[in-house]
């Protein structure tokens, strides 16, 4: 049996300890590099999802604040047809400083206006509100066309004055009312919502 050569067994020994060593500390640096770069990629990660969650919010918040000015704008022009649609039926000469012809040629002006604001922003309403509002136009429209004719036809007058105002007292009140609650829900003011009734 040969002898060992100690000398030579420790320089292989302090050569496997010394590679030992360096692998473990490449090990530690490359896991360190890892970890940081691993943390800094969730960081930018977290960062971006940040930045989306802001920008689909600042597109949703802009959005709202335009199908709110959308049915703000079209709850007025609502009120100005109906006020309009009303006064042309007034038995009063010169209600408003206005002749009849006047107020007629307002209410159709005031309709029409409603009309148009609806086809361009029909987008900011839900299926289901626009068909209330097309119901309500149509209402409108009815009225008018039912004045028309009682205020050209004296055979018809009585019975075609009594449907235009039972349908601008009764039905359309009634569907505005339904907008009105409508309009509050879409708005966010759903504990509203019941303020808006009528019975």
């Amino acid at each position: 049996m040969g002898s060992i050569d100690f000398p030579e067994a420790s320089k292989i020994l302090l050569t496997g300890a010394v590679s030992a060593i360096f692998t473990g500390i490449l090990a530690f640096g490359v896991q360190s590099l890892i970890k940081r770069w691993l943390s800094r990629s969730l960081e930018e990660f977290k960062i971006n999802l940040q930045l989306a969650a802001f920008e689909h919010q600042t597109r949703f918040t802009k959005l709202h604040e335009k199908r709110a000015k959308a049915i703000a704008e079209f709850y007025k022009r609502l009120v100005q047809a109906q006020y309009w649609t009303e006064s042309m039926g007034s038995i009063i000469a010169d209600k408003d400083g206005m002749s009849v012809q006047e107020r007629t040629e307002r209410a159709a002006k005031e309709s029409n206006a409603l009309e148009m604001h609806f086809a361009e922003n029909r987008l900011y309403f839900d299926e289901k509100t626009c068909v209330k509002i097309e119901d309500l136009l149509k209402i409108l429209a009815g009225i008018f066309s039912d004045f028309q004719a009682a205020t050209f036809d004296p055979k018809t007058y009585r019975d075609r004055w009594e449907t235009s105002q039972k349908t601008m007292h009764i039905d359309f009140p009634e569907i505005r009312h339904a907008l009105e609650r409508e309009f509050r829900a879409i708005l966010g003011y759903a504990g509203d919502t019941e303020l808006g009734q009528r019975p």
